[in-house]
């Protein structure tokens, strides 16, 4: 299996299933770099405790039964590294804590690298709501 197509299958079929059910932060975190840097429509969090005060929004206002849908995603590879820049445009639909609908789409840039045992570590995150 090539690099982009571990990254395609990593992103629709093991991350965005485990955030739909706002899985444990040990889940994101063990493919986070130490020093990730997440920014998110403007705010800006770094490192691991960066992610987790970013997920206390998920956490406390939606129901674990969020719909991520990868509508589009392109895998590029940077020079001759195992470093790649994942742009994707994805869908929400979710329901909060107090049962009112929330849906969104959203244009997300990611940076990964792929270490020597083929794991994907995250390093970088930039998204942002376009409707």
């Amino acid at each position: 299996m090539t690099h982009k197509k571990m990254i395609e299958d990593f992103f629709i079929n093991d991350w965005f299933p485990n955030a739909d059910k706002i899985a444990d932060n040990s889940y994101f975190l063990s493919y986070c770099a130490d020093d990730i840097e997440f920014n998110i429509d403007g705010e800006h969090y770094v490192g691991h405790q960066g992610f987790v005060e970013w997920m206390k929004g998920p956490r406390s206002t939606l129901k674990p039964d969020i719909k991520h849908i990868v509508e589009t995603i392109d895998v590029i590879q940077l020079g001759n590294d195992k470093m790649f820049d994942v742009q994707m445009v994805v869908s929400v639909d979710a329901t909060t804590l107090t049962n009112e609908p929330v849906s969104f789409r959203a244009n997300d840039s990611w940076k990964i690298s792929v270490t020597e045992r083929n794991e994907i570590v995250i390093r970088g995150r930039v998204a942002k709501t376009i409707t």
